[in-house]
């Protein structure tokens, strides 16, 4: 059980592994040095990570890509699975929707065609026409026959995509229908016309043809820039996912920044039909302005407290411009049964005292983002 943090918008491209506790087991750069031309370097751009198991040899794997370029690339669509290889995701060029420059890629993990195998969801970022997602395969073969496509689609209804002015897209993934096949999770980016719209997709058995339902991460009051990130996670141990949302940053608006929610869906006859907010604390302010001035932040869920009968928690990590990188984890104490909708009835930190939002934990020793994954 491990948690992985990596360097965000302003950073590198260095990545640690850590431990429950904090102590580090692991850190490397991302890119090797002789590959940051080809790629689009690595300075600035920094990392988005996952955690899945993409080969399906029982072992969950780290998934690394990248910001937008910073320079000029040859093969800026790159997407790394430590110590195992990478491929490039889309093509570069102009003439349709596939073909993507910038660079800046999202990825997820899941099961999501009856298959049997987790596939790979690898979604386009900044300055995407649609954010074209693509789910891969692991073939076995050697490269460049190591991944297939098998499936490709545009990921939001076209009123969200219209929306999303800066056409990139977040992704996480999970089972939230009790189907027992996880559902591809996006959100929209921070643009001028965002609003955190976000859908869940059922993905059909050929890939290419998902059934959206579509809701709102926060309500008016907390949607900042409009950026959504999100993660999917059983957050009692009674075997029902969650949905966590984190905002993506409020510079410039009024609105509240560093904030969390909690989203329950509401599915009958096996299939997502609304959601709802839980009553209690349904938007929780998790970090000091003061220590995240972008109000942005990464998020994921696991079993972070070595209890797995109290169901998952959360790890968070800092937005771009923080004063100093950080990551810090959180418990929900969430009773579905509570109140009408069900009830977040209180929160607790996992380090630095159970309500101090004022207190965070060093990351890299720089300022800037920090981007966190971590074992569903």
């Amino acid at each position: 059980m491990n948690i992985i943090i990596a360097q965000g918008a302003g950073g590198q491209d260095f990545v640690q592994w850590r431990d429950l506790f904090g102590e580090i087991l692991l850190t490397y750069k991302s890119i090797s040095n002789r590959f940051l031309a080809s790629v689009g370097g690595g300075r600035g751009r920094g990392t988005h990570v996952v955690m899945g198991d993409v080969n399906n040899d029982g072992y969950p794997d780290v998934v690394e890509t990248f910001g937008v370029i910073t320079e000029p690339a040859l093969f800026p669509n790159v997407v790394i699975i430590f110590n195992f290889g990478s491929f490039t995701a889309f093509p570069i060029g102009e003439g349709n929707s596939v073909r993507y420059n910038y660079g800046e890629l999202r990825t997820a993990v899941g099961d999501f065609i009856s298959s049997g195998e987790n596939l790979l969801a690898v979604a386009q970022g900044y300055g995407s026409q649609l954010g074209i997602v693509r789910l891969f395969q692991y073939t076995g073969a050697p490269p460049p026959n190591a991944w297939r496509i098998v499936g490709q689609f545009q990921p939001l209804d076209d009123r969200p995509t219209l929306n999303n002015a800066n056409g990139g897209v977040t992704l996480t993934a999970g089972d939230v229908d009790g189907d027992g096949l996880d559902e591809l999770l996006v959100g929209q980016t921070n643009s001028s016309t965002s609003l955190t719209q976000f859908s869940v997709l059922d993905i059909d058995a050929t890939g290419n043809n998902p059934i959206r339902h579509n809701f709102v991460g926060f309500p008016a009051g907390f949607r900042g820039q409009g950026g959504v990130e999100m993660a999917v996670a059983d957050l009692n141990g009674d075997g029902v996912n969650e949905i966590v949302v984190a905002s993506g940053g409020n510079a410039g608006t009024a609105d509240t920044g560093n904030v969390i929610g909690v989203i329950r869906p509401v599915v009958l006859n096996g299939s997502v039909v609304s959601f709802i907010r839980p009553d209690g604390i349904s938007v929780l302010k998790v970090v000091g302005d003061s220590h995240n001035s972008s109000g942005g932040l990464s998020i994921a869920a696991g079993e972070l407290d070595g209890n797995p009968d109290n169901g998952q928690e959360i790890v968070f990590g800092s937005g771009k411009e923080a004063p100093a990188s950080f990551y810090k984890t959180i418990r929900l104490e969430y009773d579905p049964s509570g109140g009408v909708n069900g009830k977040v009835t209180s929160f607790r930190f996992l380090a630095g005292g159970p309500r101090n939002i004022d207190f965070v934990m060093e990351a890299f020793g720089f300022p800037g983002a920090v981007h966190v994954a971590a074992t569903r």
